[in-house]
């Protein structure tokens, strides 16, 4: 997944805010194309990232 590899390419905490715009962002098209296994993977990385959201928690407990 190309989001995954981004994260071993982040040097600074700016490219690591810009990652998880990009994968929450990811993560909303997965679940709006009901796209299970790629949801949750990017909700795995998000976790990961420490960026998980209420809202992110809830549109995956609700879609995913």
């Amino acid at each position: 997944m190309v989001c995954r590899k981004a994260l071993a390419l982040c040097r600074t905490p700016e490219e690591r805010a810009a990652l998880v715009v990009r994968v929450r962002w990811e993560l909303r098209q997965a679940l709006r194309y009901r796209s299970r296994p790629e949801a949750r993977a990017l909700y795995q990385l998000l976790g990961e990232l420490g960026a998980v959201g209420v809202i992110d928690w809830g549109l995956f407990k609700v879609m995913g």
